[in-house]
Protein backbone atom coordinates (compact mmCIF):
# COMPACT_ATOMS: atom_id res chain seq x y z
CA UNK A 1 0.00 0.00 0.00
CA UNK A 2 2.16 2.90 1.31
CA UNK A 3 5.93 3.18 1.72
CA UNK A 4 5.62 4.47 5.27
CA UNK A 5 3.15 5.79 7.86
CA UNK A 6 3.69 9.39 6.83
CA UNK A 7 2.40 8.70 3.32
CA UNK A 8 -0.55 6.70 4.68
CA UNK A 9 -1.49 9.48 7.11
CA UNK A 10 -1.13 12.08 4.35
CA UNK A 11 -3.51 10.07 2.12
CA UNK A 12 -6.06 9.91 4.96
CA UNK A 13 -5.75 13.64 5.66
CA UNK A 14 -6.17 14.53 2.00
CA UNK A 15 -9.21 12.29 1.73
CA UNK A 16 -10.84 13.96 4.72
CA UNK A 17 -10.06 17.46 3.43
CA UNK A 18 -11.56 16.66 0.04
CA UNK A 19 -14.64 15.23 1.72
CA UNK A 20 -15.31 18.54 3.48
CA UNK A 21 -14.34 20.64 0.45
CA UNK A 22 -11.26 22.32 1.91
CA UNK A 23 -9.00 21.81 -1.10
CA UNK A 24 -7.95 25.48 -1.14
CA UNK A 25 -6.93 25.37 2.51
CA UNK A 26 -5.04 22.15 1.83
CA UNK A 27 -3.01 23.76 -1.00
CA UNK A 28 -2.11 26.81 1.10
CA UNK A 29 -1.73 25.13 4.48
CA UNK A 30 1.74 24.49 5.78
CA UNK A 31 2.71 22.60 8.88
CA UNK A 32 4.90 25.58 9.72
CA UNK A 33 1.87 27.83 10.04
CA UNK A 34 1.69 26.69 13.69
CA UNK A 35 -1.95 26.47 14.67
CA UNK A 36 -2.55 27.83 18.17
CA UNK A 37 -4.49 25.43 20.42
CA UNK A 38 -7.47 27.80 20.67
CA UNK A 39 -7.92 27.56 16.87
CA UNK A 40 -8.05 23.78 16.66
CA UNK A 41 -11.38 22.78 15.21
CA UNK A 42 -12.23 26.35 14.19
CA UNK A 43 -11.89 26.36 10.40
CA UNK A 44 -12.46 30.11 10.01
CA UNK A 45 -9.75 31.01 12.51
CA UNK A 46 -7.44 28.46 10.92
CA UNK A 47 -7.91 29.98 7.46
CA UNK A 48 -7.28 33.49 8.84
CA UNK A 49 -4.11 32.26 10.59
CA UNK A 50 -2.80 30.65 7.37
CA UNK A 51 -3.49 33.80 5.36
CA UNK A 52 -1.56 35.88 7.92
CA UNK A 53 1.39 33.47 7.62
CA UNK A 54 1.28 33.78 3.81
CA UNK A 55 1.19 37.60 4.02
CA UNK A 56 4.39 37.56 6.08
CA UNK A 57 6.00 35.16 3.60
CA UNK A 58 5.00 37.28 0.60
CA UNK A 59 6.34 40.39 2.35
CA UNK A 60 9.71 38.66 2.77
CA UNK A 61 9.81 37.74 -0.93
CA UNK A 62 8.81 41.25 -2.01
CA UNK A 63 11.38 42.85 0.27
CA UNK A 64 14.31 40.53 -0.41
CA UNK A 65 13.89 39.06 -3.89
CA UNK A 66 16.58 41.37 -5.29
CA UNK A 67 19.00 39.89 -2.73
CA UNK A 68 18.15 36.24 -3.39
CA UNK A 69 18.84 33.69 -6.09
CA UNK A 70 15.86 32.03 -7.77
CA UNK A 71 16.06 28.24 -8.02
CA UNK A 72 13.86 26.03 -10.21
CA UNK A 73 13.57 22.40 -9.15
CA UNK A 74 12.25 19.43 -11.06
CA UNK A 75 10.50 16.57 -9.30
CA UNK A 76 13.14 14.54 -7.47
CA UNK A 77 15.77 17.32 -7.33
CA UNK A 78 17.50 17.70 -3.97
CA UNK A 79 17.50 21.22 -2.54
CA UNK A 80 19.33 20.35 0.69
CA UNK A 81 21.34 17.15 1.23
CA UNK A 82 21.50 15.58 4.69
CA UNK A 83 24.97 15.83 6.23
CA UNK A 84 26.17 18.74 4.11
CA UNK A 85 26.93 22.19 5.48
CA UNK A 86 24.10 24.46 4.33
CA UNK A 87 24.76 28.16 5.01
CA UNK A 88 21.59 29.26 3.22
CA UNK A 89 17.94 29.84 3.99
CA UNK A 90 15.42 28.90 1.32
CA UNK A 91 11.90 30.22 0.74
CA UNK A 92 9.53 27.99 -1.25
CA UNK A 93 7.36 30.13 -3.50
CA UNK A 94 5.57 27.33 -5.36
CA UNK A 95 5.48 23.57 -5.49
CA UNK A 96 5.87 20.93 -2.84
CA UNK A 97 8.95 19.56 -1.09
CA UNK A 98 9.49 16.67 1.29
CA UNK A 99 11.79 16.40 4.30
CA UNK A 100 13.52 13.02 4.32
CA UNK A 101 15.68 11.44 7.02
CA UNK A 102 18.20 9.06 5.52
CA UNK A 103 19.45 6.26 7.75
CA UNK A 104 21.41 3.09 7.21
CA UNK A 105 19.11 0.89 9.31
CA UNK A 106 15.71 1.91 7.93
CA UNK A 107 16.64 3.63 4.68
CA UNK A 108 14.65 6.77 3.92
CA UNK A 109 11.84 8.02 6.13
CA UNK A 110 9.72 10.93 4.97
CA UNK A 111 9.06 13.21 7.92
CA UNK A 112 6.88 15.87 6.41
CA UNK A 113 5.54 17.49 3.30
CA UNK A 114 6.49 21.13 2.78
CA UNK A 115 4.13 23.43 0.92
CA UNK A 116 4.55 26.82 -0.76
CA UNK A 117 5.01 29.63 1.75
CA UNK A 118 7.58 27.67 3.74
CA UNK A 119 11.10 28.39 4.84
CA UNK A 120 13.68 25.57 4.91
CA UNK A 121 17.33 25.37 5.87
CA UNK A 122 16.96 27.74 8.80
CA UNK A 123 17.68 25.10 11.44
CA UNK A 124 21.16 24.28 10.11
CA UNK A 125 21.71 27.95 9.30
CA UNK A 126 21.03 29.19 12.82
CA UNK A 127 22.65 26.22 14.58
CA UNK A 128 25.70 26.41 12.29
CA UNK A 129 25.75 22.66 11.70
CA UNK A 130 25.20 20.16 8.91
CA UNK A 131 21.74 19.62 7.48
CA UNK A 132 19.90 17.04 9.61
CA UNK A 133 17.52 16.13 6.76
CA UNK A 134 17.43 16.07 2.99
CA UNK A 135 14.88 18.32 1.31
CA UNK A 136 13.68 17.03 -2.05
CA UNK A 137 11.15 18.28 -4.62
CA UNK A 138 7.92 16.27 -4.83
CA UNK A 139 6.69 18.48 -7.67
CA UNK A 140 8.29 21.15 -9.84
CA UNK A 141 9.18 23.99 -7.44
CA UNK A 142 10.28 27.58 -7.44
CA UNK A 143 12.44 28.51 -4.45
CA UNK A 144 14.58 31.45 -3.43
CA UNK A 145 18.01 31.06 -1.78
CA UNK A 146 19.20 33.66 0.71
CA UNK A 147 22.93 32.99 1.23
CA UNK A 148 24.54 33.55 4.60
CA UNK A 149 26.86 36.20 3.14
CA UNK A 150 23.89 38.20 1.82
CA UNK A 151 22.05 38.06 5.13
CA UNK A 152 25.16 39.15 7.02
CA UNK A 153 25.64 42.06 4.61
CA UNK A 154 21.99 43.07 5.08
CA UNK A 155 22.47 43.02 8.86
CA UNK A 156 25.05 45.76 8.41
CA UNK A 157 23.65 47.73 5.47
CA UNK A 158 19.89 47.33 5.87
CA UNK A 159 19.05 45.99 9.34
CA UNK A 160 15.28 46.38 8.80
CA UNK A 161 15.34 43.79 5.99
CA UNK A 162 17.51 41.41 8.02
CA UNK A 163 15.17 41.75 10.99
CA UNK A 164 12.22 40.65 8.82
CA UNK A 165 14.04 37.42 7.96
CA UNK A 166 15.10 36.75 11.54
CA UNK A 167 11.59 37.43 12.90
CA UNK A 168 10.00 35.17 10.29
CA UNK A 169 12.54 32.44 11.09
CA UNK A 170 11.96 32.84 14.84
CA UNK A 171 8.23 32.48 14.27
CA UNK A 172 8.68 29.34 12.18
CA UNK A 173 11.14 27.75 14.62
CA UNK A 174 8.96 28.55 17.64
CA UNK A 175 5.90 27.12 15.88
CA UNK A 176 7.77 23.91 15.12
CA UNK A 177 8.82 23.68 18.76
CA UNK A 178 5.24 24.21 19.94
CA UNK A 179 4.02 21.53 17.56
CA UNK A 180 6.73 19.12 18.71
CA UNK A 181 5.82 19.80 22.35
CA UNK A 182 2.14 19.08 21.62
CA UNK A 183 3.08 15.79 19.98
CA UNK A 184 5.33 14.88 22.91
CA UNK A 185 2.61 15.74 25.42
CA UNK A 186 0.06 13.65 23.54
CA UNK A 187 2.35 10.61 23.85
CA UNK A 188 2.52 10.76 27.65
Amino acid sequence: FFQDRSLAVEWCEESVLKAVRLETLDRNMDEQACVPEDMEGDVYSLVEHCLCHMELFEDILDTLSSHMEQISLKQGDVLIRQGEAEPHIYFLESGCLEAVLEGEAKGEVRLRKIMAGSMVGEMSYYSDCEAALSIRALTPCLAWRLPDSTLRTLEETDPAKAIKVHRFAARIISCRLLDANRIRESLY
